[in-house]
């Protein structure tokens, strides 16, 4: 799943013996949905290396609408980034993904 995910997401392609678990978080709350149900979720971060060639992203059409767009950019100014959101119901993941972000900058996921 996470070579066909990066592949259709960004376009890379993952070098299958570069793959390294990095770890996960599992995230647990009230669901905004449905009153009495529990929305859980656990989310895998690896480290990998990819292919010098790029190919087409192929991206479903929610993400073709928030204009998704492949773009390097240092770790620490996507963490800047991201703790400037404000967080809603809409874009929870943002502060899982910056609370991951400061753990790789840290070093402290392990």
């Amino acid at each position: 799943a996470l070579i066909r995910e990066v592949l259709e997401e960004t376009g890379l392609s993952v070098k299958k013996d570069s793959i390294k678990e990095y770890g996960y978080t599992l995230e647990n709350r009230k669901s905004d949905e449905f009153e009495k149900c529990i929305f859980s979720q656990k989310s895998f971060y690896y480290f990998v290396s990819v292919e010098d060639y790029l190919l087409e992203q192929r991206l479903t059409e929610d993400e073709r609408e928030l204009d998704f767009v492949l773009e390097w950019i240092d770790l620490k100014e996507v963490y800047l980034i991201n703790s400037k959101i404000k967080i809603n119901k809409n874009n929870r993941f943002i502060e899982r993904e910056t609370k991951v972000l400061s753990m790789l900058i840290n070093d402290t996921f392990k």
